[in-house]
């Protein structure tokens, strides 16, 4: 099962606000998924984002 975090643990993660968040899940820089009212972001795709960007 692939571990998710909440939107607000994604913006602490990569430093930035929940709108950054949206544009970069829209464009498909990132991954995640709804969950109810909620969207759960996949951890991959963050530590993914992260390592693209220290190139």
């Amino acid at each position: 099962m692939k571990q998710a975090v909440s939107m607000t643990e994604a913006t602490l993660m990569l430093g930035c606000s929940r709108k950054t968040i949206y544009r970069l899940l829209q464009e498909g820089q990132i991954s995640g998924f709804k969950l109810g009212r909620d969207i759960r972001i996949e951890r991959s795709s963050i530590e993914d984002y992260k390592t693209k960007q220290a190139i």
